[in-house]
């Protein structure tokens, strides 16, 4: 009976130390570059990045837009002017001016939310974000940016994961273990009646 606690103890420990099902946007590589006038003209791209605590794009990152900084979190995009204020262009034949994030690895997005106003100080035009599984494009066509700081949020949706968690696996095995042990000390019990 020790030895069986002593295994149950070690494998509930050992459970924990494996990391968590994680199904947001962090520690996803990631792709944002600028495309005008339309979604395929591609103007900057920075290059990927994975999605960490820091900013991922820091201003100057989307020429000519030097101002605009762009941080990824678990579950929102901000994109955030930090210098002067500008529109973005609509004229003759402009039918795409924004951001196209592509993900290398991760989870796919099922739905991305724009917060209006008079939460954010700009935003897509209506209709200006459109998800598909590991692309979300971001239309800014025609939308004035006013003078820094000045920030959008993008709630960001992703699929769940359904592989289960190490510690989950630990528990079933442990669970298995405890009825295998139980079964034989019940025949044991039973052959010296």
């Amino acid at each position: 009976m020790k030895k069986f606690l002593l295994v149950a103890a070690a494998v509930t420990a050992l459970s924990g130390l494996g990391g968590q099902a994680h199904a947001g946007l962090l520690g996803s590589t990631i792709d944002i570059s600028y495309f005008f006038p339309d979604a395929s003209t591609l103007v900057a791209d920075p290059g990927a990045r994975t999605v960490s605590n820091a900013i991922e794009y820091p201003a100057g990152f989307f020429p000519p837009l030097l101002g605009i900084q762009i941080d990824v979190t678990d579950s929102q995009i901000i994109i955030t002017n930090t210098g002067p204020s500008f529109t973005f262009s609509n004229l003759g034949g402009v039918s795409f001016n924004g951001f196209i994030m592509t993900i290398g690895s991760g989870p796919t997005i099922t739905n991305a939310v724009f917060f209006g106003p008079p939460i954010v100080d700009f935003g897509p035009t209506g209709g200006g974000i459109t998800s598909g599984g590991l692309q979300l494009f971001i239309n800014f066509e025609g939308v004035f940016v006013p003078t820094g700081p000045a920030s959008t949020f993008i709630d960001v949706t992703t699929a769940s994961s359904a592989v289960p968690e190490p510690s989950t696996w630990a528990m079933m095995l442990l669970g298995f273990a405890g009825l295998g042990f139980a079964f034989r000390q019940s025949r044991r019990k039973a052959a010296f009646a």
